[in-house]
């Protein structure tokens, strides 16, 4: 069993009464992966005495083991493994991330200065993020109702349209994996790379999601209680263990629309915190 956790559970498992038990458990029955987020997030923790004991935490939780690469380091990582046929690529930090293996490594070396970089770090990516679907609303306001097109229902509607969009998905697609690989992935290649490369369509039906409920829904719109573009990117660690355990409802909730779409055997389950917690304790 080969278990990640997202920051929000991380938190609650260091605040949880059981954790000692918890934990023993956890370790006795499970591989924890430690993921780059986890460590950055983290280091974004205002309290330094909480914030270096998250970060003794992860490293109890998997020690001496490098965490998972960056979402976006690790869909580089993929896409190079398949333009070269490496069935087995290193998924974890990779050279030019060594920073977070060091500050994991280091609590009591991070500091004011560190936190804010990882602050600055996790704006310069929601920062966009909202801004792109703000500016999205009114486009597609305007094309579902002056157009008299057919308003998606549901989140799903949406990531079955761009799933057969082809033509849509390869020019997106394709100039990404030139830049990670230096090679031209052809139309026709297409889905035998999602096929074989699950993080990446796991990566863009996160997005497809964010779009119904930022930018399409009719109601209920905007960024309040909805997953952010951190949460969503976690969909790149599904397809690599058999349970993603959080304590944020709105990413749960997408985390298990998109993991349909993951055809790893098990399938990966997408678990709250509480649940995790019930089933661990009753063993």
């Amino acid at each position: 069993m080969i278990d990640c956790f997202d920051t929000s559970a991380i938190n609650r498992l260091h605040d949880d009464p059981e954790r000692v038990a918890i934990v023993r458990g956890l370790l006795s029955t499970s591989v924890v992966r430690v993921t780059a987020l986890n460590v950055i997030e983290v280091g974004g923790t205002a309290d330094a005495e909480r914030r270096n004991s998250l970060l003794r935490l992860l490293g109890e939780l998997a020690p001496g083991v490098r965490p998972l690469a960056s979402p976006t380091a690790l869909l580089r990582i993929l896409a190079k493994a398949h333009a070269e046929g490496n069935d087995r690529p290193i998924i974890s930090l990779p050279e030019e991330e060594n920073g977070i293996w060091a500050g994991l490594n280091n609590p009591e070396g991070h500091n004011e200065e560190t936190r804010q970089e990882a602050l600055r770090w996790k704006q310069e990516l929601e920062g966009p993020f909202r801004q792109a679907h703000e500016t999205a609303r009114p486009v597609l306001r305007e094309f579902f109702t002056a157009r008299g097109a057919a308003r998606p229902e549901a989140p799903s509607d949406v990531i079955r349209h761009y799933a057969n969009s082809e033509d849509f998905l390869h020019e997106i697609v394709a100039p990404l994996y030139q830049r990670a690989t230096g090679h031209q992935l052809e139309r026709t290649a297409l889905r035998g790379f999602f096929s074989q490369i699950r993080s990446w369509p796991l990566y863009f039906s996160g997005w497809a999601y964010a779009i119904y409920e930022r930018a399409i829904q009719d109601s209920g719109y905007g960024h309040k209680s909805k997953a952010g573009t951190i949460d969503l990117s976690c969909a790149v660690y599904l397809p690599f263990c058999h349970r993603f355990v959080t304590d944020d409802v709105a990413q749960r909730k997408a985390l298990r629309l998109v993991n349909v779409h993951n055809s790893r055997e098990p399938r990966t389950r997408a678990l709250s915190y509480e649940d995790f917690r019930r089933r661990l304790l009753i063993l």
